[in-house]
């Protein structure tokens, strides 16, 4: 069995979804992923990971606004 501290470690990088799946694998995992610290821990990991968002405006005429948006590069 791997220690607490290890196994949130390997979660810290789990997107949000499959940690949703993985709060039923067991009761410690399910209190793992539901505490704050561990919220924050992940959302601030998240943070690091996910590229910068751009959006991207171009006017083809003065009636006409194209939104072409980009978000989230390297964002599952």
């Amino acid at each position: 069995m791997l220690p607490d501290d290890l196994v949130e470690l390997i979660l810290e990088h789990v997107p949000v979804k499959p940690l949703l799946r993985f709060m039923s694998i067991s009761k410690e995992w399910k209190l793992t992923i539901d505490s704050q610290r561990f919220n924050d821990r992940h959302l601030i990991r998240r943070k690091q990971l996910r590229g910068p968002d751009v959006l991207i405006l171009s006017l083809s005429s003065e009636e006409e606004l194209v939104d072409d948006r980009i978000f989230g590069w390297g964002h599952q």
